[in-house]
């Protein structure tokens, strides 16, 4: 059931007892739960802290710690799947508070009055079924009034009821067929710190770093991010002026975070890199140039001497470059960027400043969290409590740390794609592109998660439609495989949508769904995002061969 007042019915109701909290390993529900948490130290609230990266832990979390908890709040985990079913709780009286990203929202968490508060707001455009178009009240009255109608009444009944579960499993298949996102979580949490009037400047920079992981990851498209991106600067212009009564040389002045919005290069940590890897590492500009082949490294130097940068100067440092170039780099790459094919070469980027010496774009800040966050270690709550603690502005080393880290993986998937484009690794299978990663390979670890793969599968799609002629290759989706890091007995499968579709909303969840039910291979839909899926490793073939007969 959807909450229309979040304060109300939501915070002024879990603050009074104990809460559990199951957040999912990423960066929009890592700076929803730091916004709850500063808000709920300040209201002496109890709490119980547990992050997850699947269903399964979902549910093991909460027979672990649900104990004489009577409400559960899940970040960025709890939408997509029917959460009463799978964990059922000992108690009626246990409420389960969904805060998520993930759509659809599952229809059982939409009707669910009793156990279920969806803190999001009903679009319109998610085409949500009406109940009655789902659920019939009357199918066990009607069962047993059956034997009381003539034949032809009882056919009629037969008829009308086999048609309405026609329509009620078109209804659902249109509803459940793309996977999207929808508002950023963190940006919620920020909304109701400021109907509360409590929000600062920290909590409103944790909820651009939300929005921020969702542009960078692709999870919303440009338009999305410029739209909820303008809302969020009204928020900043609002704070700036509030602080505005400050002196500028008070320790109070210099000690709070303070926000701008402007263009800026859209180039991943270009400020905390050289401007070259910066360039060669960036997706748009591998593709645009070719970098993977010697012909485009040569054109990517001729870009640069064009502007008139020194190749000296480009492999040093960002911020040891001469000032009087690095003043007119984004005027200089802006003015040659159509001629070099350079789209969208500028984005509308939040920065952040505390102090005199830190200062983040919040792009970079949440490549750096979602490094920290997703680093290969056994125990996922050291990284969780580590990506944490840098979402403060004291443990900014902490983030730069990540930002390191970060820059380690843009590395590893230029390489592969190189890897991928100068082998042919990347092949037609008919209504698809597919790939498959060698078992063993350096980055293993990396693209042995979906969050690595995807972000994989999205630079190869770019770079296989930049390198083909065929106007039809150009225009396919790609699904991505490769060994599970977990357990190398399953396979990691992922799909992105065609870039020619124009929106991050992906058929595969659907379509992976359908293929494992007509091979019956042993599969996991475990994830929260349900375009990547686990395959047992032996099933691969088998899954791979209903996939294409069921997309042609």
């Amino acid at each position: 059931m959807y909450v229309a007042d979040l304060y109300k019915n939501f915070y002024s109701e879990v603050i009074k007892t104990r809460i559990l909290i199951i957040v999912a390993a990423d960066v929009d529900a890592l700076a929803a739960c730091r916004i709850l948490q500063q808000l709920f130290h300040s209201d002496n609230a109890l709490y119980t802290l547990v992050p997850v990266t699947q269903k399964s832990e979902v549910v093991k979390a909460y027979q672990e710690h649900g104990d004489g908890i009577s409400n559960v709040l899940l970040l960025n985990c709890g939408a997509t799947w029917d959460v009463v079913e799978d964990c059922k709780p000992r108690d009626d009286n246990v409420v389960f508070y969904i805060a998520d990203s993930h759509r659809p929202v599952h229809i059982h968490n939409v009707y669910n009055t009793s156990q279920v508060r969806l803190l999001m707001q009903a679009n319109e455009d998610e085409g949500i079924p009406a109940y009655e178009e789902l659920f019939r009240e009357d199918d066990d009255a009607d069962d047993l009034h059956l034997d009381e109608l003539s034949i032809e009444d009882e056919i009629d009944k037969r008829r009308e009821r086999r048609q309405w579960e026609e329509q009620r499993k078109k209804r659902l298949f249109d509803y459940t067929q793309f996977s999207y996102y929808g508002p950023a979580t963190a940006v919620t949490m920020f909304e109701i710190s400021w109907k509360m009037s409590r929000d600062t400047n920290d909590i409103l920079w944790w909820a651009i770093l939300g929005l921020s992981e969702q542009h960078i990851t692709g999870k919303i498209d440009h338009n999305r991010y410029i739209l909820e991106a303008g809302s969020l600067q009204a928020h900043v212009t609002r704070r700036n002026n509030a602080s505005g009564a400050l002196p500028s040389t008070s320790i109070a002045a210099i000690n709070t975070v303070q926000i701008s919005f402007d263009q800026e290069l859209c180039l991943p940590l270009y400020s905390h890199w050289s401007l070259l890897e910066s360039l060669q590492n960036t997706p748009s500009v591998m593709c645009a140039f070719k970098l993977w082949t010697q012909s485009g490294q040569r054109k990517l130097q001729e870009f640069l001497a064009e502007l008139g940068l020194p190749l000296q100067q480009c492999k040093q440092q960002y911020a040891s470059m001469d000032m009087s170039l690095r003043s007119h780099v984004k005027e200089w790459m802006c003015d040659a960027a159509d001629k070099y094919g350079l789209d969208q070469l500028l984005f509308a980027c939040f920065t952040g400043r505390c102090g005199y010496r830190d200062q983040f774009f919040a792009s970079d800040a949440a490549y750096g969290l979602l490094a920290l966050v997703e680093s290969p270690v056994e125990q996922l709550w050291e990284n969780f409590f580590q990506a944490l603690d840098a979402l403060s502005w004291s443990h900014t080393d902490t983030l730069r740390r990540g930002i390191q880290q970060a820059k380690g993986r843009l590395l590893a998937v230029a390489q592969q794609v190189q890897s991928f484009m100068n082998l042919g690794s990347i092949i037609c299978a008919g209504p698809f592109l597919y790939g498959t990663l060698p078992d063993g390979s350096a980055h293993h670890r990396l693209f042995g998660c979906p969050s690595g793969l995807i972000q994989l599968a999205q630079c190869a799609l770019r770079a296989h439609a930049a390198s083909t002629r065929s106007r039809r290759l150009a225009t396919l989706p790609l699904v991505l495989a490769a060994e599970y890091a977990a357990d190398a007995t399953y396979t990691l499968v992922v799909g992105v949508p065609p870039l020619s579709q124009g929106s991050p909303k992906n058929f595969f969840g659907q379509a992976f769904q359908q293929a494992s039910s007509m091979t019956h291979c042993t599969f996991l839909d475990d994830f929260f995002h349900s375009p990547a899926v686990l395959v047992y490793a032996q099933d691969k073939g088998k899954f791979f061969d209903a996939l294409m007969s069921l997309l042609v």
